[in-house]
């Protein structure tokens, strides 16, 4: 964190930057942010922390669209934190993608048929409502971040960052998993099963290969979830 005090000592107002693995965010806090105005007074910067604000967004003149941050409070953390938080942002950002791209694939986007595939309900709610609000999402850019995040944690060391590394991803690989798999019942349901090119192409979407889908389905097979009526064509199984 770097700040700087645009105001005085009587009517404080707090301009300060915050970089993570992602990029620089700024932020503000004024008079009636008091609680973390009080707490950048007593920071010393460089310095670790954590922000709770509020956000808004706006559109500059050349159509850009930006973000701002109103700091409500700023926690001062340690290393050990700042990596627990950021693979934990991590695990649930996987998740809301996984289910904002189920719900993409319904032709009526349902709450309940999310709930039914195994999301929380108020993952569910937030991916049909992210529909409306934002109808075009570059998942290569979130996948993106979200590897530059956890190998920031791998380099810096932090003890057991390894181990939730690891979690984070191995969670990523079973929602791939389930991915597949949702779209092999929805294809049983509409079509009565799905060809191996078709699946293939849908899995592209997925940033999965050949080689890793075959395992996938592999996987399903051995499980009993799907089975391969004839050779090249899938169909789940209830």
């Amino acid at each position: 964190m770097i700040k700087e005090n645009m105001g005085d000592d009587v009517e404080p107002f707090w301009k300060f930057q915050v970089q993570d693995g992602l990029g620089r965010f700024y932020l503000s806090a004024g008079q009636y942010q008091s609680e973390a105005s009080a707490s950048l007074f007593m920071i010393e910067e460089p310095a670790l922390v954590a922000v709770v604000a509020k956000s808004r967004t706006f559109t500059t003149e050349e159509g850009d669209l930006r973000p701002s941050f109103r700091a409500e409070s700023v926690y001062r953390i340690d290393e050990e934190r700042r990596a627990r938080w950021t693979l934990e942002t991590a695990r649930h950002t996987l998740l809301r993608m996984r289910a904002r791209m189920a719900a993409e694939e319904m032709s009526e986007p349902d709450v309940e048929k999310l709930v039914e595939q195994g999301f929380p309900r108020e993952v569910a709610v937030g991916a049909v409502l992210s529909l409306d609000y934002y109808p075009a999402v570059d998942y290569e850019r979130f996948r993106e971040g979200l590897k530059t995040a956890i190998e920031e944690v791998l380099q810096r060391g932090v003890s057991g960052g390894e181990e939730q590394a690891v979690e984070v991803e191995r969670g990523e690989s079973e929602d791939l998993k389930a991915e597949v798999y949702r779209i092999i019942k929805k294809a049983t349901e509409e079509r009565g099963q799905i060809e191996l090119k078709d699946l293939q192409k849908r899995a592209q979407k997925l940033e999965l290969d050949e080689a890793a889908l075959d395992e996938v389905l592999l996987e399903l097979i051995e499980e009993g979830s799907i089975y391969e009526p004839k050779l090249g064509m899938f169909k789940a199984l209830e």
